[in-house]
C-alpha cells in the first residue's frame, strides 16, 4: 500500500512538473538597437526595436554610448506608433543627466503586445571619431499591467565609423601619353562585339565594356551590344 502511495506520489509530482515546463521556458521579448554607418560628420539613425512581446505595460531603457564620439539629437527622438496608448517620459533636459547615457521610461495602463519600433534617434558621428565601431548597448526593465517583472533580451548596437573616401590630388592626376592612340569608340551598327578591335572577343573587350559602364550610362553601353557577340 505504502509503495502505491509513494508511486502516486512521484506521479503527480512529474505530472505538475510537466505543467509547469511550458511557462518556464516561454519565450521573452527582445529588445534590439539597430547598427548604423558613416563617415566623420555625418547623421546617423538608430532604431530599438521589440519583437516576441509577450505584453508589456511599462520599461525602463537605457543606452549607453561614448558622448565624445557619438552626438545625441534630443529634437529627433520619437516613440514608435505601437507605444501610442502610454506616455514617455526621459532625462534628455535634466542638467545633471549622464552625457554618455539616456534614460527612457514607457508606461502604460494596459499591455501593448505588438511587435516593431519603439524609438527611432539621430546621432551625429564627430569629426574626429577614427574608424571603427561606436557601441550602444541597451538595458531594459520591463513589467506587464499584472506588474509581474518580465525577462527581456536585451541586444546592443552600435555606429560604424567607415574611414574617409581619399581625395585624388590634382598634381597626381595621370598625363595621357600623346603618342598613345585611344581605343576607337564603337557606334551602334559598327562593331560585332570586338571592341578593341584585335580581332578576338576575349575578356579583354569584356573589361572595356565594364569600365565603359562606369562613364557612360548603362542603356548607351548596352545600346552597343549586338547580336553576333553571341555567335562568336
Amino acid at each position: 500500500m505504502t509503495k502505491k502511495v509513494i508511486g502516486a506520489f512521484i506521479a503527480l509530482t512529474l505530472l505538475l512538473g510537466l505543467v509547469a515546463i511550458p511557462f518556464v521556458f516561454a519565450s521573452q521579448a527582445e529588445f534590439v538597437v539597430s547598427s548604423a554607418s558613416g563617415e566623420a560628420g555625418d547623421e546617423v539613425e538608430i532604431e530599438i526595436t521589440v519583437s516576441n512581446n509577450p505584453g508589456i505595460a511599462g520599461f525602463i531603457l537605457t543606452l549607453e554610448f561614448d558622448s565624445e564620439l557619438l552626438e545625441f539629437d534630443e529634437e529627433s527622438f520619437t516613440p514608435g506608433e505601437i507605444l501610442a496608448d502610454g506616455k514617455v517620459e526621459t532625462n534628455f533636459n535634466e542638467p545633471d543627466a549622464d552625457v554618455d547615457s539616456i534614460k527612457i521610461v514607457w508606461y502604460c495602463a494596459e499591455d501593448f503586445t505588438e511587435d516593431g519600433v519603439v524609438f527611432t534617434m539621430t546621432f551625429t558621428i564627430s569629426e574626429d571619431a577614427p574608424a571603427g565601431e561606436i557601441p550602444i548597448a541597451i538595458t531594459v526593465e520591463a513589467i506587464n499591467a499584472l506588474l509581474d517583472e518580465l525577462a527581456i533580451d536585451a541586444v546592443d548596437g552600435g555606429v560604424f565609423v567607415n574611414a574617409p573616401t581619399p581625395t585624388p590630388d590634382p598634381d597626381e592626376t595621370p598625363t595621357p601619353d600623346p603618342d598613345e592612340t585611344p581605343a576607337p569608340t564603337p557606334t551602334p551598327g559598327d562593331f560585332d562585339g570586338d571592341f578593341n578591335r584585335d580581332g578576338w572577343i576575349d575578356i579583354d573587350d569584356l573589361i572595356w565594356l565594364v569600365d565603359t559602364a562606369k562613364y557612360t550610362d548603362i542603356d548607351d553601353v548596352l545600346s552597343l551590344l549586338d547580336s553576333d557577340i553571341f555567335n562568336k
